[in-house]
């Protein structure tokens, strides 16, 4: 919502924010202050952002490089799908817990540079490349191979998600469980087009408003999986459940064929 949509909001309890319902007044602080929604620090990103996966890696690469202070992004292509930006919020506020990020010519507080920066100089200016993107996710991914499961969605997909997958697929019989996560609304639209029958033939299930940190996947425990989300595999580890973090794609060809290069 800060970074993307230029609302304006701190990280609330479930407590704090009912007493701001009931009061419709919260605590003035915070990224409610233009003063400290500028950006910090300059990430220069020269990695090759080719797919949707691509940002979950950015998102989880960043935070080693800057903390937790405000980044400006340039190089990211205006062309970014919602998909990618939503992972690269998740990954930087797992990774991190960066509390915003300005993209150069695409969010709205970040016209140009100096606009993103707020007049003032950056603290630093950092540079990703292919190269970290890969280290990153060959420290968080289990090594490749078979895998007892496959769990996607956190955050939650999208509808175009979960047509990408239906069309993968389609016609076939999945070898290993194939979870998905999605919101009550995004599923009701998905099954009125068809796409949950496809899924739910196959041998998958389409699950709505859960998340992976819950004791419905009890039986999953102690097992290796395939995930899109390095978020995913970050909170499931109290779980003691094991991934291989690779692309959506390749992580639903892993269902059908049981195992992921």
């Amino acid at each position: 919502m800060n970074a993307v949509y230029g609302a304006r909001s701190n990280r609330e309890s479930a407590q704090s924010a009912l007493c701001a319902a009931v009061a419709g007044r919260v605590p003035e602080y915070g990224l409610l202050l233009a003063e400290n929604r500028r950006g910090q620090i300059v990430v220069d990103v020269k990695a090759e952002l080719s797919s949707d996966f691509d940002y979950q890696l950015l998102g989880y690469a960043v935070p080693k490089k800057i903390g937790h202070r405000i980044p400006v992004f340039v190089g990211i292509p205006d062309t970014a799908s919602p998909e990618a930006l939503m992972n690269l919020c998740a990954e930087l506020n797992t990774a991190g817990a960066v509390p915003m990020f300005h993209i150069v010519g695409l969010t709205p507080e970040a016209p140009t540079l100096e606009a993103a920066l707020g007049g003032r100089e950056p603290v630093d200016t950092v540079t990703v490349t292919d190269r970290d993107l890969l280290e990153v996710r060959e420290q968080i991914s289990q090594a490749p191979g078979q895998v007892d499961f496959v769990l996607l969605g956190c955050p939650h997909l999208s509808l175009r998600q979960l047509q990408t997958i239906a069309e993968l697929v389609r016609g076939k019989k999945l070898r290993v469980e194939l979870w998905i996560n999605t919101s009550a609304y995004t599923r009701e639209v998905a099954a009125r087009m068809g796409l949950v029958d496809v899924i739910e033939r196959a041998g998958g299930h389409v699950l709505q408003d859960t998340c992976v940190d819950q004791p419905i996947w009890k039986h999953l425990e102690g097992k290796t999986g395939a995930t899109e989300s390095p978020k995913c595999a970050y909170y499931t580890k109290r779980r003691q459940m094991n991934f291989v973090i690779r692309s959506l794609e390749a992580c639903v060809q892993a269902a059908i064929e049981g195992v992921i290069a």
